[in-house]
């Protein structure tokens, strides 16, 4: 597990989501990480990355913003204790394993190696 985010807002009694991988993205759509229902969610509405060694969300120019403590961003570091609100959904994140962040950011830049070598 690299993040473990809890909901507040009850539309999901006790619903706890955990990222395995990154990037991990959420929305309406078939085909991102974590589907969302609501209305107010874009189909890509936005994702979480690691960008130096650091856990990151970022907007994908959702309709209705992606919102972090109350505010609207494009991309901002995640922590522990912040909120998240995707729509009508908000999220506490609970932990972040940086020792995971650690890890994907070796795999990444390994895989980026064997790409320019190949």
């Amino acid at each position: 597990m690299i993040a473990r985010f809890d909901e507040l807002n009850g539309f999901s009694d006790g619903f706890g989501l955990e990222i395995e991988q990154l990037p991990a993205t959420f929305g309406r759509a078939a085909d991102v990480t974590v589907q969302l229902t609501n209305l107010l969610v874009s189909r890509y509405h936005c994702e979480i990355e690691v960008k130096n060694n650091q856990l990151v969300l970022r907007d994908l120019g959702s309709v209705n913003g992606t919102l972090l403590n109350g505010e609207r961003v494009d991309e901002a570091p995640l922590f522990p204790g912040d909120t998240l609100q995707i729509g009508l959904q908000s999220f506490l994140v609970r932990s972040i394993q940086t020792s995971m962040l650690e890890q994907h950011h070796m795999k990444t830049a390994e895989d980026s190696v064997e790409a320019v070598t190949a």
